[in-house]
């Protein structure tokens, strides 16, 4: 039997569903996998202080929060700023290849330094969570009362999920708001995905391949067999 879990984003309903679509062999028991990562926000959806904990939100357009997250947290290597003081993380899928984001800042208290610097934010990709790549201009001094667009440097990836990355300059704590100007991430359901092809009536040992059609807004296929990891492609 080979189980397919595809993990699709309900852009109507902000909803993160799981459809699982069985596919009976008469041979050879196959489980594979295709999965995306990383998970979806709860509601309400929140930031986090470490990239590994982030979570990805429905449709970032709207989103609203304070950078009051306790810890030092992490930024990626060459972010905007010099000393980290509490940073936050959060995901978010593209669903145009051209993206501006609007972040306009409100309501700031002071880390300390008395400057009033406000935030600082950059996007990035990582499908490894180790290589980080800056793909928006980086701003390191956004104050209270302004708002700063980030666009893209490099064609997004419809379906890819980017992090959105904010820090606080100086320790500010602040207020803000992110609004899409031009594009789009708000991702329509996948598809369900299509069948597995390939011989599955063959002798042990045989290597085999096997390919299922590409799903548009799908970036990451992670193929396993047995709990072994695979592939990460259609094939």
């Amino acid at each position: 039997m080979v189980y397919l879990h595809l993990y699709c984003f309900f852009a109507e309903s902000n909803l993160f569903m799981k459809k699982d679509l069985f596919l009976l062999l008469a041979t050879i028991v196959f489980p594979m996998m295709l999965t995306a990562q990383p998970q979806p926000c709860g509601t309400p959806a929140s930031m986090t202080s470490f990239f590994e904990d982030a979570c990805v939100v429905c449709d970032i357009d709207g989103f609203t929060g304070t950078n009051n997250l306790t810890a030092d947290g992490e930024v990626p290597t060459g972010f905007c700023t010099t000393t980290v003081h509490n940073a936050q993380w959060i995901a978010f899928v593209a669903a145009s290849t051209n993206l501006t984001l609007a972040v306009s800042v409100s309501n700031c208290a002071s880390g300390g330094n008395g400057l009033n610097d406000g935030l600082e934010v950059g996007i990035y990709k990582s499908l490894n969570c180790q290589n980080f790549q800056l793909v928006s201009n980086c701003d390191g001094d956004i104050p209270q009362g302004t708002t700063q667009n980030f666009t893209n440097t490099v064609p997004l990836e419809i379906g890819q999920y980017y992090f959105f990355v904010m820090d606080g300059n100086g320790g500010d704590i602040c207020q803000y708001t992110i609004n899409v100007v031009s594009g789009s991430t708000e991702i329509p359901q996948l598809d369900a995905t299509g069948p597995i092809t390939g011989v599955f009536d063959a002798c042990p040992g045989s290597q085999l391949t096997y390919t299922t059609p590409s799903l548009y807004g799908a970036s990451l296929y992670d193929w396993t067999v047995n709990g072994n990891y695979i592939s990460s492609d259609t094939s």
